[in-house]
């Protein structure tokens, strides 16, 4: 633990966009980063240089969230326009969603990293989940909350896709079987981020209130975990707990980043015997 008044301080930083970045995402081997911003661009970083490679313009509002192809080759976008892009990895728009768009804006996009399930996701505004194959080849549309999504995750497997939102529900995916939810988990407040474990089948969720984590094939809830185990359960007005609204498991799999609202990481250790 870091004494007090002592912070970590940034390696190296990464500096360009003009407006909140609203998402990140790691190429396969950890060399390439590439962020989406409320100024309407994206931007490709050299990881190992903090350098950035290309500067993405094509949007014309808000670009709230992008992803990798499974072999790094494309890089999918989507925001306020409603609609997805792709682009290759030298800023060129390729292609933009003529049709079957979101009704509502873009809130996430993510690619499977299963070769065996190829494909990738998209949830908006409009609690609609699409999946998509190839040159936006619509798989599925399915109405999977009755407010906006938040969250999306896919599971390492490319078999489990997990949504949460304003309803306060997450839901759980089954790629081969679409039909219905595979799971539908309740909770107390609003689903901001989800994950996946990379090696265990679990799915962390934030909301305004706790972090939890949940075994997918047990079907069960493993553990609940406080954003700040310091700050008393009934925190009074004056000191509001923050809220969770952002998570990442570590790659492997042992710790559990969280950003929070007051400005502050958070690194747990997660053991579950």
């Amino acid at each position: 633990r870091l004494q007090e008044n002592h912070y970590g301080e940034p390696f190296k930083a990464l500096t360009g966009h003009s407006h909140f970045v609203t998402d990140l995402t790691l190429s396969s081997d950890k060399s390439y980063l590439i962020s989406p911003s409320w100024d309407k661009s994206l931007r490709l970083w050299d990881v190992r240089y903090a350098r950035c490679l290309e500067r993405f313009v094509g949007h014309n509002k808000e670009v709230h969230s992008v992803t990798f192809s499974s072999d790094n080759r494309q890089i999918f976008s989507g925001g306020s326009e409603k609609n997805l892009f792709i682009w290759n990895t030298l800023g060129q728009c390729k292609v933009k969603s003529e049709h079957n768009n979101h009704l509502g804006w873009v809130s996430k996009v993510r690619y499977s990293q299963s070769r065996k399930n190829d494909y990738y996701a998209s949830v908006g505004r409009d609690g609609r989940l699409k999946i998509w194959s190839g040159i936006f080849k619509l798989y599925a549309s399915i109405k999977a909350h009755d407010n906006y999504i938040n969250a999306l995750a896919i599971s390492t497997n490319g078999q489990y896709i997990a949504t949460g939102g304003k309803d306060q529900n997450i839901r759980i995916w089954d790629y081969n079987d679409l039909s219905k939810p595979y799971q539908d988990l309740k909770t107390d407040s609003e689903v901001h981020a989800l994950d996946f474990n990379t090696h265990f089948m679990w799915l962390t969720a934030a909301t305004d209130n706790k972090i939890k984590v949940y075994d997918i094939m047990k079907k069960e809830e493993l553990c609940v975990l406080s954003q700040d185990p310091e700050m008393p359960e009934e925190a009074d007005e004056h000191t509001p707990k923050p809220r969770c609204t952002s998570i990442k498991w570590s790659s492997n799999s042992k710790k559990l980043y969280v950003g929070c609202s007051d400005g502050h990481i958070r690194v747990y250790d997660v053991i579950i015997s």
